[in-house]
């Protein structure tokens, strides 16, 4: 068998279910099964595929006609330029965060020794990505209650080859507030409606109070401290109006800017302290 027909293969029996992508599915797996890149894929359509590979590639199309997301099959996930280790132990990073990080990277571009955390880090993406764009002299951590998530953080940290420090907390609970900046996408969904997301960790993805008690436990918990850092959140697209009050109530002094994603829906906000 040729990868030409294993390709159509794949292509075919995926088009044959709900896939909404059947040829670029076929392609990342075939792809993914191979070892190869776009380029010689592209390029070596008569390349013998075995029985073996034939094999796998079988057992990721029926995973896949059944829902499992690509990440999970191939094992990895790009995000912001980078490609991120992730299994079923960590949400799969997704595009419109990158608008989070592309706001942060221009926003602390040029600033030195500022201490990051990321809290609630999953895969890592977030603060691995303002460790590789942002100066060296800063100091960088990322916490999550989940050991299995921070051992795949643990692996993606030293895969790109930044000195980033995880922890195991709830929210701040442990770590603090002594921060510059911190930065949270916690799960804000009420409920799961979506069946794409149901092979993804529950924890991550949803939240009591309307998906929105992870906030509300955050500013409270940042609220409480004395020292109270820079926050850069990411949450829903119609909960703005929460987290606005929610800041209001906990951050008396602090102002809240709501910023859009790239479909325009407000889903990030910055809240900082007033000076004097």
């Amino acid at each position: 068998m040729t990868l030409t027909e294993a390709y159509k293969w794949a292509e075919d029996t995926l088009a044959a279910t709900d896939s909404t992508s059947p040829s670029l599915d076929a392609e990342v797996l075939l792809r993914s099964v191979l070892g190869l890149s776009k380029e010689d894929f592209i390029g070596q359509r008569k390349l013998p595929v075995t029985d073996a590979k034939f094999g796998r590639l079988k057992d990721l199309v029926k995973e896949r006609a059944g829902g499992m997301p690509i990440a999970y099959l191939t094992g990895q996930k790009e995000f912001y330029r980078l490609k991120f280790k992730v299994n079923k132990h960590v949400l799969i990073p997704r595009p419109e965060t990158e608008t989070l990080v592309e706001r942060m990277v221009f926003e602390l571009k040029g600033r030195h020794n500022l201490k990051i955390l990321d809290v609630g880090t999953g895969s890592g993406c977030i603060i691995i990505s303002l460790a590789k764009n942002l100066s060296n002299q800063n100091r960088y951590f990322g916490s999550d209650e989940s050991t299995r998530a921070l051992a795949v953080a643990e692996e993606n940290a030293q895969s790109h080859r930044v000195n980033v420090k995880f922890l195991r907390s709830d929210l701040t609970r442990t770590t603090g507030t002594d921060y510059d900046v911190l930065v949270a996408n916690l799960p804000y969904l009420p409920e799961i409606t979506d069946g794409s997301i149901r092979h993804e960790p529950k924890s991550a993805l949803v939240a009591q109070k309307g998906g929105l008690e992870l906030y509300e436990k955050l500013l409270q918990q940042v609220g409480e401290s004395a020292h109270k850092p820079m926050l850069y959140l990411e949450f829903g697209h119609d909960q703005a109006p929460q987290i606005q009050a929610m800041a209001q109530h906990f951050l008396p002094a602090a102002k809240v800017e709501v910023f859009k994603d790239l479909s325009g829906v407000p889903r990030f906000a910055r809240i900082w302290q007033k000076r004097d």
